[in-house]
């Protein structure tokens, strides 16, 4: 980290060229664009040394007199949150909670996490002053929780966890009073590790990151649930690992998946409509803080109040790892170039 400052300075920099991907028979894509952004804001660094943060979530309420929160997981530890400002103000011992992921429900907002301490799946109320409390654990049958998100249906809220082995499940969900209950709906196999998984209820489906193959999705709209894989992994622009996974919804079938690509330190673009990749970028260094290196899990917000997109890091130029918070605008700003 270059400073411990939180300086709200943005440098976006496009890079002025284009690749053409080439299909095996010679077939080419749509120019891919390039280009770079930096962030404005980040996150104190973690409490536990090394590979430790991994995944956020955000929570913006309506209320303008209200706090935003970010929630992110340090998980040789447990979870911890921030304010707007990148500034931690809660974190608890909760166990190994990989990734998380926010329900906007009924008694307020309420945090899922895949827990490896217990191997288990555990939802937390997020109070008003950011404090988290263990509503619920369930055990999950799995051997090594990984990814997690919620899905809000047509007819009720789920949720989709998964484990290493590329299984994942989905779960039922509702209130009893201040509680959790969840019923398990389908399960899913994969032929490999699983992690970011992200829903989209305007088009009923909840698409997969398989870290070594490629994006898929499940169509929900369906009995059968038939998976479709949208983009396959290469040795160009989506090279393994595919790690976490985020939508950008803009409203009427209208954004973006954002999905975090370790194999060459880049972020791919895929337009939700179409599903085609539409770019790539990188998050590099400004003058005050350093870019994003090897990031596992991130989040969007396109709510008006708090227009981000955050993304762990896996480096953060020699002290803990942390988390960079890069304004949505200027990304939209180079896709629409």
């Amino acid at each position: 980290m270059k400073s411990t400052k939180l300086i709200a300075l943005f440098v976006a920099t496009s890079i002025s060229f284009s690749a053409i991907s080439q299909k095996k028979d010679g077939e080419s894509l749509d120019s891919l664009s390039f280009f770079s952004v930096s962030p404005f804001l980040e996150t104190s660094s973690v409490i536990s040394p090394e590979d430790a943060a991994d995944d956020i979530c955000i929570w913006v309420s309506d209320d303008p007199q209200k706090p935003i929160y970010i929630v992110g997981t340090d998980k040789k530890r447990g979870l911890e949150t921030y304010n707007e400002k990148g500034v931690r103000i809660f974190d608890s011992a909760f166990g190994r909670i990989n990734n998380v992921d926010l329900w906007d429900s009924p008694i307020g907002p309420i945090v899922a996490g895949t827990n490896r301490s217990y191997n288990s799946l555990d939802f937390y109320k997020l109070q008003s002053d950011g404090s988290l409390i263990l509503l619920n654990r369930y055990p999950t049958g799995l051997k090594d929780v990984y990814g997690i998100s919620f899905y809000k249906g047509p007819l009720s809220t789920e949720v989709f966890l998964s484990d290493k082995k590329g299984m994942v499940k989905r779960y039922n969900i509702r209130l009893i009073d201040q509680f959790v209950s969840i019923n398990l709906l389908d399960q899913f196999k994969f032929s490999s590790k699983v992690e970011g998984i992200e829903g989209d209820a305007y088009y009923e489906r909840i698409y997969i990151a398989e870290e070594d193959k490629g994006l898929w999705y499940i169509d929900l709209s369906e009995q059968n649930n038939k998976r479709t894989k949208v983009l396959k992994t290469d040795k160009a622009h989506l090279i393994a690992d595919l790690e976490g996974l985020a939508l950008a919804d803009l409203g009427n079938g209208e954004g973006y998946l954002f999905l975090s690509v370790q194999g060459n330190n880049t972020f791919a673009v895929v337009n939700r409509k179409t599903l085609k990749l539409e770019a790539s970028f990188k998050i590099d260094a400004n003058s005050q803080i350093d870019g994003a290196q090897e990031t596992d899990g991130l989040e969007v917000s396109t709510h008006q109040r708090f227009q981000v997109l955050i993304v762990q890091d896996g480096h953060n130029d020699g002290e803990t790892q942390n988390f960079k918070i890069i304004r949505l605008k200027n990304i939209l700003d180079q896709l629409n170039q």
